[in-house]
C-alpha cells in the first residue's frame, strides 16, 4: 500500500496526535480549555486550530498545485501570541514526527521511505510558506505598534503645546 493510501487512512489518528502538539505548546489552563471547549464560537482559536491543520494535513496529501496558498488564520494566531518563532511554527515539523512514529514498521519498507522523503519535503516547503506568512503578520503587528506609539506621542505634543500656550495668555 502507497504511504499516501496509509495516510488517509490513519488521518484521523494523525490529526488527533497532531493537535495535541500543538495545544501542547500553550500554558495549562489554555491547554484545558482548546481541548475540552467544542463549541466554536466558544473556543475560536481551538476551532480555527483543528480546522487549519486538517487542511494543511489535506493539502500534504494532495498532489495538486495550490499556488502557495494555506490556510493562514492559525499563522495569523499564533504570530500575535507571545511565543518566540521557532514555538510558533515548530507544530509544522511536528507532523514529520508524528507520521514517522504512526507508520514506523510501514517506513521500513524501501519504497515508503522514498514515499515519505517526499512527504518531508512537503512539510519543509509549508513550513517555509508558513514562516513567510508569520514574518509579514509580525512586521504588520511592528508598523501597528509604531503607529499607535506616534499617535501617542503626538497627542501629547499637543496637549503640551495647549498647555503652553494656556500658561502665556495667563501671563499676558
Amino acid at each position: 500500500m502507497s504511504l499516501l493510501n496509509l495516510l488517509r487512512q490513519r488521518r484521523e489518528g494523525i490529526l488527533d496526535k497532531w493537535t495535541d502538539s500543538v495545544v501542547a505548546t500553550y500554558e495549562p489552563r489554555a491547554r484545558a480549555h482548546l481541548k475540552n471547549q467544542r463549541d466554536r464560537f466558544l473556543n475560536p482559536v481551538g476551532h480555527t486550530m483543528k480546522e487549519n491543520l486538517a487542511c494543511i494535513y489535506d493539502r500534504l496529501l494532495d498532489s495538486g498545485d495550490h499556488d502557495g496558498k494555506l490556510p493562514i488564520e492559525l499563522i495569523k494566531i499564533r504570530a500575535v501570541q507571545d511565543f518566540d518563532p521557532s514555538r510558533a511554527l515548530g507544530f509544522i515539523f511536528q507532523l514529520k514526527k508524528i507520521i514517522s512514529e504512526e507508520l514506523a514498521v510501514d517506513l521500513e519498507d524501501h519504497e515508503t521511505r522514498k514515499e515519505y522523503a517526499r512527504i518531508s519535503e512537503k512539510i519543509d516547503e509549508i513550513a517555509l510558506n508558513c514562516f513567510d506568512i508569520y514574518m509579514e503578520c509580525r512586521e504588520q503587528l511592528g508598523r501597528i505598534k509604531i503607529n499607535e506609539f506616534k499617535r501617542r506621542y503626538q497627542k501629547l505634543l499637543d496637549r503640551a503645546c495647549l498647555l503652553e500656550s494656556n500658561d502665556i495668555q495667563d501671563e499676558v
